[in-house]
């Protein structure tokens, strides 16, 4: 195993590679692919400018000769890795390069391709980067490259599923450090591994959490790594392709900051699903209303976004807010209305918490009847009774 952290600079546009296709990817369910449609279709957009392909991906019909079986995964954040290994392998030809993008990433520098990043990650097999504002390495944007070693690295991660401690874990964000350290045969002494094994707090107390995690970049900070045929990159703060939207203090039209290319997409642009409320947003990144129906398909590059059913809508009655007391939790789900069905089913009272930032917190009945609550930026409070379907 060598380890090599990266100082140099990229290389230029006269160095000659073979030219591999170049796919971006977001993995998103029906209620995802209709309210980030406008995003949708800006990456479109985006990808066919450069010759690259755009798709939208949702879990795939099983095939008997399929190589990875991802109907065993239950929870989204895992699931999605495997998902992403099963379409690549199905739809892309050997050594070409995947870029998956969580559903909230918009393009922001469209002048710039990833053609840098390209030649940059052209060794290696698997590519993610830190993220900006704190120790983690980001686990919802990253790039791979359409083999074995890349594909079954993947589907390792999602089998973390199985593994996940009973405490706040962040799901595969947290997983990610754990598996890196595993594949690269690093923490030989098992020392991050017990940490993460052992986690028990619940969210209202990270500290055990972000200690996994130094433990974890202190065996592993950013650079080139190779271990058992498999080659991973990790990038610094602010050198990859994404970048936290909020974080980017470089002019749009700037091409370098410093000596690297200054990031193509923000990261972390929430819509709401109407024109009203995003305007900010439509305004700053060039978006377009997007209508989507159950009659109008709508093609994204190589798939089409099929509208979802009538979704169950649950606007907050609190934000900004916790339950002073948070009962049980009910599992990670991608809206407080998918929450609110499991609320419905369970013993809790008729008050939940979810966050719609943070998805792998969870989300948690409360648990005194009078619903006291305490401040808290990114948890907000909702109403079983308050919720309604969207017709």
């Amino acid at each position: 195993m060598t380890s090599l952290l990266e100082t140099g600079s990229f290389p230029t546009s006269g160095q000659s590679r073979p030219n591999p296709g170049i796919y971006l990817v977001a993995v998103a369910d029906k209620s995802f692919q209709k309210r980030y449609a406008p995003i949708f279709q800006a990456m479109d957009i985006y990808a066919n400018k450069y010759g690259y392909k755009w798709a939208v991906i949702d879990s795939p019909e099983a095939r008997d000769d399929d190589r990875y079986d991802c109907s065993k995964y239950l929870v989204y954040f895992f699931k999605k890795h495997c998902i992403v290994a099963q379409w690549t392998l199905r739809n892309t030809n050997s050594g070409d390069r995947v870029f998956v993008f969580d559903s909230d990433v918009v393009p922001y520098r469209t002048q710039t391709p990833l053609d840098v990043w390209v030649n940059l990650f052209f060794e290696n097999d698997v590519v993610f980067y830190d993220r900006c504002w704190n120790s983690e390495v980001t686990a919802g944007n990253y790039m791979i490259q359409n083999n074995p070693q890349a594909l079954d690295f993947l589907v390792g991660w999602a089998d973390w599923e199985f593994e996940v401690p009973p405490g706040f874990s962040s799901a595969d964000n947290g997983a990610i450090h754990v598996h890196l350290l595993r594949v690269l045969g690093l923490d030989s002494n098992q020392v991050c591994h017990r940490q993460y094994k052992n986690l028990t707090a619940l969210v209202t107390n990270l500290e055990p959490y972000w200690s996994f995690v130094k433990c974890t970049r202190e065996d592993m900070p950013a650079g080139v790594y190779t271990n058992n045929d498999i080659s991973i990159r990790i990038m610094p703060k602010t050198s990859a392709w994404v970048v936290d939207g909020v974080f980017d203090s470089v002019a749009r039209n700037d091409f370098n900051e410093g000596n690297n290319p200054a990031p193509v997409f923000h990261h972390g642009v929430k819509l709401s699903g109407t024109e009203t409320e995003d305007a900010e947003k439509y305004n700053k990144y060039g978006l377009q209303h997007v209508v989507v129906s159950s009659e109008d398909a709508i093609e994204y590059g190589l798939q089409h976004v099929i509208a979802p059913e009538d979704a169950l809508q649950c606007p907050p009655i609190q934000e900004k807010a916790q339950c002073e007391a948070m009962g049980t939790s009910l599992g990670v789900f991608e809206s407080a209305g998918e929450c609110s069905s499991a609320v419905n089913s369970s013993l809790c009272e008729d008050a939940f918490m979810f966050s719609s930032s943070y998805h792998d917190w969870g989300c948690h009945c409360c648990q005194n009847s009078d619903n006291k609550t305490v401040p808290h930026d990114l948890w907000s409070i909702y109403s079983l009774s308050n919720c309604s379907l969207e017709l």
